[in-house]
């Protein structure tokens, strides 16, 4: 499934908790989907290397991680918000 949209163009973003670019500073202006991994364990390794782009949710403080359905809710908040300019 993954596959079929990149040959479509669109874009694969997986959610991670390290090792990402912040959501805030990346591109989500095109074709995008979003790939949100669970709370303990994240995107499984062999999705993740499907994606395109790694992004993460900046969180100050001693939080360490999201509810997956926070972390979705704040990944397509900024997807809409870059679109709105």
């Amino acid at each position: 499934f993954l596959q079929r949209l990149k040959d479509t163009g669109v874009w694969i973003y997986a959610t991670v908790k390290d090792d990402g670019s912040s959501v805030h500073a990346t591109d989500m202006t095109g074709g995008v989907c979003l790939v949100i991994g669970n709370e303990e364990k994240g995107v499984r390794p062999l999705i993740r290397k499907l994606c395109d782009f790694a992004v993460t949710i900046p969180m100050p403080g001693r939080l360490d991680s999201l509810n997956a359905s926070v972390a979705a809710g704040i990944a397509m908040f900024e997807v809409v918000r870059q679109r709105r300019g």
